[in-house]
């Protein structure tokens, strides 16, 4: 018989392999005192994953205005001088 793997599964495995590898093997209500220790200390590790992925999308984001701000100038200022 084929053990199948569903969408939300992958999800899963995409975000955290290790929490997946937990509730495929254990099951999803079963936490002992290591893996709630592992749980807790994965948790912490997403968090600041997720702080640092934060500031650097807003980094991007102010890179996007100033090149976009720069390319407007640029073309404002070409059609500028072929007017005059």
């Amino acid at each position: 018989m084929k053990k199948r793997i569903s969408a939300s599964e992958i999800n899963e495995f995409n975000y955290c392999p290790y929490s997946w590898l937990n509730s495929r093997y254990y099951g999803k209500g079963h936490i002992s005192k290591g893996v709630a220790k592992r749980l807790d200390q994965g948790t912490k590790y997403h968090d600041k994953k997720t702080s640092s992925e934060r500031k650097l999308s807003t980094h991007n984001n102010k890179t996007k205005v100033i090149a976009v701000g720069i390319t407007l100038a640029i073309i404002i200022g070409s059609i500028l001088f072929l007017l005059y």
